[in-house]
């Protein structure tokens, strides 16, 4: 009786210290293009996609000029569906509204793509594995 109890104490205790298998993914990275090229510079927003299950806080990565990025944070993402959201860099412009010249931000994107609840852009992130998404927008001219 003693042993068998030991090997149940054993085991709990073993079982314990099991790290939660839906916690956190690995790393989620990828590449934005725009017209076929990659988009220089910018913004991607991954936020919980709240009916599907998400929850917790947006996490938002740059775009170097390849067209690559790759969220980081303190912790671990969470694994799960996101919304998408993508902004261009803004170029700027000179706005000339009456005697004093003033630059002002411009951007060819449309404004849905600037909001994850907007944009038509999911994605699911999955535990324990390399998460690598493309992006293919093409923007009317």
């Amino acid at each position: 009786m003693r042993r068998l109890f030991a090997f149940l104490l054993l085991g709990l205790a073993l079982a314990g210290c099991a790290k939660p298998t839906n916690t956190a993914a690995t790393t989620v990275r990828g590449r934005v293009f725009v017209q076929g090229r990659p988009l220089a510079g910018g913004t991607i927003v991954f936020a919980p996609h709240p009916e599907r299950g998400g929850a917790g806080r947006a996490v938002a990565a740059d775009i170097d000029a390849n067209g690559e990025y790759e969220l980081k944070t303190e912790k671990e993402i969470p694994a799960g569906w996101y919304r998408v959201a993508i902004a261009d860099p803004p170029y700027w412009t000179v706005v000339v509204p009456g005697d004093s010249p003033k630059l002002a931000a411009v951007s060819g994107f449309p404004e849905t793509l600037r909001r994850p609840d907007k944009s038509g852009l999911e994605r699911e992130v999955v535990n324990g594995q390399a998460n690598e998404f493309e992006f293919h927008i093409e923007v009317k001219q």
